[in-house]
């Protein structure tokens, strides 16, 4: 099971509710076959991290029991405007 995106919008950093929403993913990740019979056991669950992401996340990741297993490096553009996750979400 891979966590491929994870975070949260700017006006919620810095409250402790990381953790919180990490922790119910991972819950959430290793039960995937009890809700969905047809997807096979989940034997491994990860997530990608990256110098995007926000100062305090790999310390996350890390006191859920997540370790580092790989590192690349690698350049990638990235838009002056992101797009966000939903439209109007800084309105939300």
């Amino acid at each position: 099971m891979e966590i491929a995106y994870f975070g949260l919008l700017a006006r919620f950093t810095g409250r402790g509710l990381g953790g919180q929403l990490l922790t119910q993913g991972i819950s959430k990740a290793w039960t995937l076959h009890e809700r969905w019979p047809v997807l096979p056991e989940v034997s491994r669950v990860w997530v990608h991290i990256c110098t995007l992401d926000g100062p305090y996340a790999l310390r996350n990741y890390l006191a859920r029991g997540f370790r580092i297993n790989h590192t690349t490096q690698a350049e990638q553009d990235v838009p002056d405007d992101p797009p966000g996750p939903w439209p109007d979400s800084a309105n939300t």
